[in-house]
């Protein structure tokens, strides 16, 4: 079992090698994004803490004491809610990104890290800046915006805390789209292993 991933794990690094080597082939400048795992459970919350207070200050600002008493939320409903979360922002991921790669979702790669117990989303293809970006941020977007669209039309607290939390869980993401916040040419390749990417300009 343990050889079966190790063999694994180093298909993907030699399918992103040897996609890298091609671009220097091309003469592409490589420039290398990524972060660490510490980096990411350090800094991530940092660049997500001020997201979950102003969703949480808007969310009270709309209702008041209007909004539902934190004791009285469905706790089972909003675990499953929140578990059904992490699926979800992978797969929003994946479909972001096979918009634009041009091998669609068989350039997407799904798995689970069992070191971290969570999902993960990996596009083996180079994107634009730009479609990388999108596909960043939009988990966060769509879940975590989501629920906070739902709170402001519904004073369910509820729903402000699957927004919170959501925002919470792309915290890696913020802040991979905060370091690629710069990156407007050239091609994106998504790190197989380390949360990042690699970025090749001429």
């Amino acid at each position: 079992m343990e050889t079966r991933k190790r063999r694994k794990k180093n298909q993907r690094y030699e399918r992103f090698d040897a996609l890298c080597q091609e671009m220097q082939e091309k003469n592409y400048r490589k420039e290398d994004k990524t972060i660490s795992i510490k980096e990411t459970d350090s800094q991530g919350m940092l660049v997500a803490l001020p997201f979950i207070v102003l969703v949480v200050i808007g969310y009270f600002w709309r209702w008041g004491a209007d909004a539902t008493p934190l004791w009285e939320i469905n706790f089972r409903r909003f675990i499953f809610l929140l578990l059904l979360s992490l699926p979800i922002h992978e797969l929003i991921h994946g479909l972001a990104w096979a918009n634009y790669a041009k091998g669609r979702m068989k350039s997407i790669r799904f798995g689970f890290n069992v070191k971290e117990l969570m999902p993960y989303c990996h596009c083996k293809e180079a994107l634009g800046a730009k479609a990388y970006k999108i596909g960043v941020l939009a988990p966060v977007a769509i879940l975590g915006g989501g629920y906070y669209f739902l709170s402001l039309l519904y004073p369910n607290t509820e729903l402000i805390l699957l927004a919170a939390f959501n925002i919470f869980m792309s915290a890696g993401d913020l802040l991979i789209f905060w370091g690629a916040r710069s990156v407007r040419m050239g091609l994106v390749i998504d790190h197989p292993e380390l949360p990042g990417f690699v970025v090749f300009t001429k």
